[in-house]
């Protein structure tokens, strides 16, 4: 097929149609394509100028399901917006579709300008400015085309010479910016830039690193997804003997699906090659019999090893001979440098088998594969993968400028590049220092010892081969085991090793204390069984001198059992087992196809021809990009664990990623949070908490994690085959799904694209066979049915659901809406939509809804014939087919005298004598009054979200009696803050403060925003308010549970040390009897259906009555107001003095008798005083 760019100017209804492979078809794809985007266009909120420049980027057919995949750029002016595509395609039978699209509207009054004030070599000296790059001699301009695309020299900027080419730049407030897109490869470190720079003022709008430097530490890899132009292909002996395509090659390997050598031994291979993928074996690159390389070198893959961290040829790459034989020894004992030649091969193994497996789903010559020579003649060849094995082992791994990441160790990378440029892969060394080495030796009792799997801290003494041995003692700290001040038990501690939980304050708190304490060194224990990337410095860490390491739950489990009972000793020491130092990546499989991955996904996005589709996104401006939903670690994941199934695995089989290169178990995480297993208890990753997840793997974990329960639900339906490449049971079928998906789904796509995307694969491949198998697995993970995106920049405005798809669930439905909030008297109006999802038909289909207590049904008010009688409205719907719905509505009518009662009611209008604020910790941020913002009045309470690490709480002075038959809180508050990293909730207690519950499980309406990081309060699985509320919003809390009860509220705030933010607003809090209306509906059919709903969030909620003010009680000193009026059980009082003094307050009956008295003190100028009047008898009364 030919690649080609072609533009489409839908004003004139024009397509330039030049592809040739789908000439043959009964209709022209192109008039398809444009036919679907001019019947929806308008859908998509676009203008017809919006569409007027479309240019075809990629176009392909996918062999297997007959679609044809139509890429279009959205251009202005002849000019690229940058990643505004659009994904249109063509089914076989002529119908078009798409999932999503990053088309963007109204451009015309976006864009800033069509010419740059600024030239290509002036952005470049702003790009170098910018990244503190002096230069040395003048940049000269190279070549210049006429698509305003420019090379610069490299000069001393760049490792190669820079391209430059002008684009429009979507930026956060909504223009489109006409900018210089420069890629500049760092000269002086790994990294390499993606700048985007103003080209009317010169300003710096957009900065990506493409060399993503996460190391281990993060349990993460590193990967770039930009060109790299300084790839030196070695030189290889050619041979050009004549062969069979069957070329006889042997390798010996760790062959699929083994993971690592953890899983198994290695074995002799003969004529691996699929004669379909690579027809001509694995060292051919003419496309004729023969192989003409004998080394590891050929159509699919170029691999050799490089210890100095080039992609160049040491001219000592592994030579099977005339007769490719690639047999070396392999030693697991020995380090990698002995075993060179073995890893060499077994990466050139991994890579070919990764590229023979996914062209059998459809990542072939046309959609973009990696290949020196295409043999079909579709897509762009001189693209093969360069694979280099133990990349810079030979330098130093002490960071310094030219390595300031330490980038050469523990390790591996991928440099995904569009079609026609190869994609480089790079394998490292793996040292003992990774999380999950074993720092922890338990020596006695002997039933629990042995070697435990650590993670270790930047602070304090480090671990070497010199054991820091002792008994271990668990810290006391009276109600809990934390450390977090100075621990009671410190003669036990002494000359001890510190035992002490995860929570509240920071590490190196932890382990000071406990060293203050005596102890040698300290283990944490983890409220989790997982091991995080390592122990980050606080604020005492230059002050620890002991070591420390951190233990999973489970682990720290099994010695606390014996503490209580023996002595348990341990040593904190570098493990001394057998291995060697360090451990070669390219053995370790899961690693390689995960990196392989990576340039299956990118070029399978937004079409072959890009490589940006698959970002992550810098949303505050710092240059580290660290949000959005990008799922390519997902995807690399998903693979890495497909091609490594063995058979009598299941899906409670626990899984991880790269197991052998951290020296755990084989079973255990590796490199991620949790192991990939079905089991919610076991790997509990999911789209709402993925907010609490790292960019990108945690992201990708949440991914992987549904794929993986979507590929064992298909197995469980359609069984379960151990042919990877043409095997039909439900592994197969959902690796397809996977790829055709990723050639649907729109460039950086969400995951709730993701979920779509995969749907549209099944209705192409299976006629949609597993469409509610899909939605339960996407459920089960909350992308279920309501689940939302929103802005595909940020992972805080998702909305998870854990709902299937309600047509999957056959049954007969119903769902109830009311009017939210009303004043006493309002109208509520009522909405009713009675669906049915069953297989047949419904007759007789009958809708009821109660009238509820103190409403009256206003006749005529409803859409459909009603019938009143005895409090119940019906409505006769008749039939209804399968699929079809009825939405009912109608009025109620309210009474006036209808209404909640106020109890307590502070509008923060008189000062802060209600409240007082605890600085827990810093003081820069306390909660004080403040008449920036306020929901009524003049004033609300407020927090700031600094951006540095504070704790700040909110707390009621005086107790408040919880009475009434419906007692709630209600608070309007707004809040702007970090999403997850800083926010707040609210507390209650009814034992005076010495213990607080927080209020999560009785928050009926606007409740929490959802999971803050553990690194806020330091308290597991806490949620809170976070991220922006944008208005104020009125919060509701059922008391029912603290009836009878005084409590005291407080509100507890925290950031962490980065993002600022406009902070916390609390307003007009009110403790009230509330009234509600609430009744049930229900809807019945002849077939014995029978279903019933209420409304949501206790249905309509009538508003408080005001405090009624005393008249003519009051002297020229102070201010009284009483509510509620009438009250019932407690009347509240609120007395406001111009002066501090000393009060009496009587109530006396209508005929003057005295029915209680109460001396009052003082202490402030306005206080609330609780009158317990339960046992007065109803009138009315004086108060004085």
């Amino acid at each position: 097929m030919k690649r080609f760019n072609s533009y489409c100017f839908l004003a004139s209804l024009f397509f330039l149609f030049l592809s040739t492979s789908v000439s043959a078809q009964k209709f022209n794809p192109n008039e398809i394509a444009q036919k679907y985007i001019e019947a929806n266009y308008k859908n998509w909120g676009l203008t017809t100028a919006d569409i007027s420049e479309l240019r075809i980027s990629d176009q392909y057919k996918t062999k297997h399901n007959g679609l044809i995949h139509i890429y279009y750029q959205q251009q202005y002016n002849g000019i690229d917006i940058y990643n505004a595509l659009l994904a249109v395609h063509v089914r076989p039978e002529g119908t078009a579709f798409n999932v999503g699209h990053r088309l963007i509207a109204g451009i015309a009054k976006k864009i800033n300008a069509t010419s740059p004030q600024q030239q290509a070599v002036e952005a470049l000296q702003s790009a170098a400015k910018y990244l503190g790059i002096a230069q040395d001699a003048p940049l000269k301009l190279l070549k210049q085309n006429l698509d305003n695309q420019y090379l610069i020299e490299k000069g001393n900027i760049s490792k190669t010479d820079i391209p430059v080419k002008l684009c429009f730049f979507p930026t956060k407030n909504n223009q489109l910016k006409l900018a210089w897109d420069i890629e500049i490869n760092d000269k002086r470190n790994v990294n390499y830039w993606s700048i985007k720079v103003d080209a009317t003022t010169g300003e710096v709008l957009d900065k990506n690193n493409y060399t993503l430097n996460c190391k281990f530490e993060s349990q993460a890899f590193r990967h770039t997804e930009q060109p790299c132009t300084d790839i030196e292909l070695p030189k290889t002996n050619i041979n050009n003997n004549n062969f069979s395509p069957a070329d006889n090659a042997s390798y010996n390997v760790f062959p699929v699906p083994l993971e690592s050598p953890l899983q198994g031994n290695r074995a002799l291979l003969t004529n691996p090659a699929d004669p379909d993928a690579s027809p001509f074996g694995w060292h051919d690159t003419d496309g004729l019999p023969g192989a003409e390389h004998t080394t590891t070198r050929g159509n699919n893959v170029i691999t050799n090893w490089n210890r100095q961290a080039s992609t160049a040829t040491s001219g000592d790459e592994p030579d099977g001979g005339a007769s490719l034989v690639f047999d070396f020894p392999f030693d697991q004992n020995a380090e990698p440098l002995t075993n060179g030649k073995a890893a060499v091969t077994n990466l050139f193994y991994m890579n070919n088998f990764m590229h023979d497996f996914s062209y059998q789903y459809g990542f072939d010559e046309a959609a973009g594969n990696f290949q020196q020579k295409n043999y079909t003649g579709e897509g762009q060849d001189e693209d093969p993968v360069i694979a280099v094995s133990q990349y810079g082992a030979n330098i130093p791994s002490t960071p310094n400028d030219n390595n300031p990441n330490n980038d050469y160790i523990n390790n591996a990378n991928f440099t995904a590049l569009p079609e026609g440029s190869s994609g480089i892969m790079r394998m490292y060394a793996w040292d003992r220092n990774v999380t999950g080495a074993k720092y922890l030796s338990i020596d006695a009792p002997v039933t629990i010892a042995g070697l435990y799997e650590t993670a270790t801290a930047s602070f304090g003494q480090i671990l070497n081969d010199t054991p820091v041995t002792g008994e271990i003692v668990e810290v006391d700290n009276g109600s809990n085991h934390l450390a977090c001040t100075v621990p009671n038990n410190t003669d036990e501690l002494n000359g001890k090793i510190a035992l002490i939980d995860r929570g509240e304050c920071d590490f190196s708190k932890k382990v000071f204390n406990a060293q203050q304490a005596g102890a040698i060194g300290v283990i944490i224990c983890n409220f989790e069984d997982i091991l995080i990337g390592g122990m980050a410095a606080g604020d005492n860490a230059s002050q620890v001198t002991i070591p420390s390491v951190f233990i999973k739950a489970n682990d720290c489990t099994s010695i606390r059992g014996f503490l209580t009972s023996q002595m348990v000793t341990a040593s904190l020491v570098q493990s001394s087992a057998s291995g060697p130092d360090s451990l070669d990546g390219s053995f370790a499989n899961s690693i390689i196809s995960h990196e392989y991955a990576h340039g299956i996904s990118i070029r399978l996005t937004g079409g072959p021809g890009t490589s940006s589709c698959l970002r992550d996104f810098d949303t505050n401006g710092d240059g580290i990009p660290d949000d959005g939903e990008q799922m390519g670690e997902g995807w690399s994941d998903f693979f890495a664990l497909v091609t490594s199934v063995q058979p009598g695995d299941t899906k409670t089989t626990s899984r991880g990623i790269g197991s052998f290169v951290t020296r755990q178990q084989k079973r255990s995480s590796g490199l991620r949070s949790f192991p990939y297993n079905t089991d919610l208890s076991i790997d509990p990753a999911n789209y709402e908490n993925m907010i609490l997840r790292g960019i990108p793997y945690g992201t990708g974990e949440v991914w992987t994690a549904t794929l993986w329960d979507l590929y064992w639900e298909l197995v469980d339906v359609y069984g379960w085959d151990a042919d990877l490449y043409h095997g039909t049971g439900g592994n197969n079928i959902a690796i397809q799904l996977v790829i055709d998906a990723m050639k649907i789904q729109p460039c950086n796509p969400t995951m709730v694209d993701g979920r779509d995307a995969i749907l549209a694969a099944d209705e192409i491949n299976n006629d949609g066979a597993n469409s509610c198998l899909i939605w339960r697995v996407f459920a089960r993970r909350g992308i279920g049915f309501g689940a939302n995106a929103n802005d595909i920049t940020l992972r805080s405005d998702n909305i998870p659901s854990f709902e299937q798809l309600p047509a999957c669930i056959q049954t007969i439905k119903i769902a109830k809406t009311v009017t939210p909030l009303i004043n006493a008297g309002d109208d509520i109006e009522v909405q009713l939509i009675v669906s049915n999802d069953k297989a047949a038909t419904a007759t007789g289909v009958t809708l009821t809804d109660e009238i509820p207590d103190g409403a009256s049904f206003m006749a005529g008010s409803s859409n459909m014939a009603a019938t009143e009688s005895g409090g119940v409205i019906s409505f006769d719907i008749g039939t209804l087919a399968t699929g079809q719905s009825a939405t009912i509505t109608y009025k109620l009518k309210t009474s006036s005298s209808n209404k909640s009662i106020r109890h307590f009611f502070d509008g923060m209008e008189n000062g802060d004598d209600n409240w007082f604020a605890v600085p827990i910790e810093g003081n820069t941020n306390i909660w004080t009054i403040s008449d920036t913002l306020a929901y009524n009045g003049s004033f609300a309470y407020r927090v700031n979200a600094i951006g540095m690490s504070s704790k700040q709480d909110l707390q009621l002075s005086d107790p408040i009696a919880v009475t009434g038959t419906q007692p709630v809180l209600r608070f309007f508050h707004k809040y702007d803050t970090e999403p997850a990293a800083d926010g707040g909730f609210v507390e209650l207690s009814k034992d005076g403060g010495v213990t607080w519950e927080n209020a999560e499980a009785y928050i009926f309406r606007n409740g929490y925003s959802g999971l803050l990081r553990y690194t806020t309060f330091a308290i597991p699985n806490a949620k809170g308010f976070w991220g922006k509320s944008d208005e104020f919003v009125g919060s509701y809390i059922d008391l029912s549970s603290f009836a009878g009860e005084d409590i005291l509220v407080q509100f507890r705030f925290a950031t962490d040390a980065s993002v600022s933010g406009i902070g916390w607003f609390i307003d007009d809090f009110e403790l009230m009897d509330l009234y509600n209306y609430q009744s049930q509906a229900c809807v019945s059919s002849n077939e014995g259906d029978m279903v019933c709903a209420y409304a949501p969030e206790k249905g309509t909620l009538v508003e408080s009555n005001t405090s009624v003010p005393t008249q003519n009680l009051t002297a020229s000193n102070f201010d009284l107001s009483i509510f509620p009026n009438p009250a019932k059980d407690i009347l509240n009082v609120n007395i406001m003095l111009k002066e501090v003094e000393d009060l009496e307050m009587e109530l006396f009956s209508l005929d003057g008798k005295r029915i209680l008295s109460q001396k009052i003190e003082m202490a402030a100028k306005n206080k609330n005083i609780s009158l317990d009047v339960a046992n007065v008898l109803a009138g009315f009364y004086f108060l004085k």
